[in-house]
């Protein structure tokens, strides 16, 4: 149906010849990108919750050198019952465990091969009037602290967008020919 499509890409993959496989975030485009670069954008324009919850989260995750998505995903379940519950996610459920300290206890698993006086290095979206990616070092313990913090502000967040985006899907899905959809 004519108009139903976001966007047309004609040019995928057309000027990369390396690694056409290895997909990177853009945070992950940001600490690789020379200094000099410049972002197009006005000033704020990448302080959306998008950044700061998410981009942080996933940047926190990948340093136990675990996948994305699925670090996310294996964090979130160590606090909540189910990442399907609405109740559970949305921290309305009473019977639900929500325990943090399955989580560092999971952490603590993971960097068993670190010190407790070792420090790791992290990268942060920090909002000083305009978002700028930091390097940081924090020593194992406040990295755990860090990440359990990061991982509770998600849930919420990464249940309402994966309902909202469910929600638009299906109404592009089932949009007449003479409808509209208007995103704002």
């Amino acid at each position: 149906m004519p108009g139903a499509k976001d966007r047309v890409s004609v040019k995928k993959n057309e000027n990369k010849q390396k690694y056409l496989e290895i997909k990177i975030v853009f945070s992950t485009f940001c600490c690789l990108c020379p200094k000099w670069c410049v972002l197009a954008g006005s000033p704020d324009t990448h302080a959306v919750c998008v950044w700061v919850i998410h981009q942080n989260a996933y940047m926190l995750a990948s340093v136990p050198h675990l996948h994305h998505k699925e670090a996310i995903h294996q964090l979130m379940d160590k606090i909540v019952c189910s990442r399907d519950n609405r109740a559970c996610m949305l921290n309305c459920y009473t019977d639900c465990p929500n325990n943090s300290e399955s989580l560092k206890n999971y952490l603590s698993d993971l960097l068993k091969d670190y010190d407790d006086e070792e420090e790791i290095q992290l990268s942060q979206w920090i909002n000083d009037g305009r978002m700028k990616l930091q390097t940081m070092t924090l020593p194992v313990e406040e990295f755990k602290e860090l990440v359990t913090e990061k991982i509770i502000c998600l849930i919420p967040h990464s249940y309402i967008s994966k309902i909202q985006s469910s929600y638009l899907k299906t109404r592009k899905e089932n949009l007449e020919d003479d409808g509209w959809l208007v995103g704002v």
